[in-house]
């Protein structure tokens, strides 16, 4: 009686780690799949508030110290009356042929949702697409271009009275009359070359150096852009990273919703992960016979 009452606490024990083993497969291939699986692969929430705070914060700092005038004034040549650097080498180059990367990408992207989704195949291929082409129209394209360049009405380096033009200076976060449809805040060629850090949110964390890779690049390309359209007297210090600062935060948002969102419902593991099918129905016949023979004898 005891002999058989400890042999049933041996077999529950048994039965018990392999049924626990088997919850544990479930749950790390549900936590599997809803990291590296079908929906969705992305899970790294890039942070908004604090970028945000960070960016407004050197604005602060740009305009205390007045740093617009003071960098733009190092590429004024008083002598012409101008920014000599606006259209010679390789400062044109980069301002004329400088955004078709931007744009290859995200007609790629595009190109890529519609295929995916005309095929009805490859979802997370197709939310890639979708953000890659979404992020160029809505980050340089609505936000900036269409948007804040029409409508805020800061002047260009070139057109202030401090560097021979005729209209006021307006210090970073004062909005002017506007003049023309095409103003200097925030720089429109610095958004689009900005948006080359979009492949980074595409990166799984867990390849965390090829995200810090493609993150740099697209960061080092829009401050070239940004740094050309500086020299040539076409935009501010401030303009160059308030463009930058909003197609990261327009990124950043749009990945929330594209790529970072689960699907309601994680679909169903496969039959390896099902206790019972780590057992052969040998096993299992053998398991029953060893335990209804002491039942019957205790009787």
């Amino acid at each position: 009686m005891a002999w058989m009452g400890s042999h049933r606490v041996r077999f529950r024990g048994r039965a018990g780690n392999r049924l626990s083993r088997a919850m544990m497969g479930r749950a790390s291939y549900c936590l599997e799949k809803s990291v590296d699986g079908a929906e969705p692969r992305f899970v790294k929430r890039w942070p908004i508030w604090r970028p945000l705070l960070a960016l407004v914060l050197v604005s602060l700092l740009i305009r205390w110290f007045d740093f617009d005038l003071r960098i733009a004034s190092l590429f004024f040549d008083p002598s012409s009356g101008g920014f000599p650097h606006y259209d010679i080498p390789p400062w044109n180059w980069i301002y004329r042929l400088g955004v078709y990367p931007a744009f290859v990408i995200g007609v790629g992207g595009a190109v890529i949702a519609a295929g995916t989704w005309l095929l009805g195949r490859w979802p997370l291929t197709q939310r890639s697409g979708l953000f890659l082409a979404f992020l160029l129209a809505l980050g340089p394209g609505l936000v900036v271009n269409a948007g804040l360049k029409n409508f805020w009405g800061r002047p260009r380096p070139y057109e202030v009275q401090e560097f021979g033009g005729p209209r006021r200076f307006l210090q970073v976060g004062e909005i002017g009359a506007v003049a023309s449809s095409n103003s200097s805040f925030p720089s429109g060629h610095a958004a689009v070359a900005f948006y080359l850090l979009a492949p980074a949110f595409l990166v799984p964390p867990r390849r965390r150096g090829l995200m810090i890779a493609l993150f740099a690049i697209g960061v080092g390309y829009g401050l070239c852009m940004g740094l050309t359209r500086v020299v040539q007297g076409g935009h501010f210090v401030s303009d160059v990273l308030w463009s930058g600062g909003l197609v990261y935060l327009t990124a950043a948002g749009l990945s929330r919703k594209l790529l970072v969102e689960l699907p309601r419902q994680l679909p169903d593991p496969p039959e390896a992960f099902d206790y019972w099918s780590d057992h052969s129905n040998d096993e299992k016949r053998l398991e029953t016979r060893e335990v209804t023979p002491l039942s019957s004898a205790t009787m």
